[in-house]
């Protein structure tokens, strides 16, 4: 999966320093932080749906693939983590956290309404 050169995606990149991945079924959003590790902020996949060629979306492995390819990319740039976050206040928090643990994070820390989590980037990929 390559970086998306979707006119937003450039406007996220050159505003605020966001990078945007994406494919037919969803996209993810990362940014590299201070410390040289990197922050997957946002990740949607269409919700799930049955064609000839069988399942895609939501638990079809689609945001597993593009947090794997985030994590490629942060390895590449020399990251030992990669973080990311849910936000209590929206929808999907359960279907989130399952995601999240799901895919080898573990939980790190809160800050009000925000639960962190982290992953080890050393010998993976």
């Amino acid at each position: 999966m390559d970086r998306d050169t979707s006119l937003y995606a450039e406007y996220l990149l050159e505003r605020e320093g966001i990078s945007l991945i994406s494919n037919e079924h969803g996209f993810a959003t990362y940014r590299k932080l201070d410390t040289g590790d990197y922050w997957m902020m946002d990740v949607f996949v269409k919700k799930q749906k049955k064609s000839n060629s069988g399942w895609s979306g939501r638990r079809a492995g689609v945001a597993h693939q593009l947090s794997r390819d985030i994590a490629a990319i942060a390895k590449k740039d020399g990251a030992n983590f990669l973080v990311t976050s849910i936000c209590l206040d929206v929808n999907g928090v359960t279907e989130s956290m399952k995601a999240i643990l799901g895919d080898g994070f573990r939980y790190a820390n809160s800050n009000g309404n925000m639960l962190f989590f982290n992953k080890s980037l050393v010998g993976e990929i």
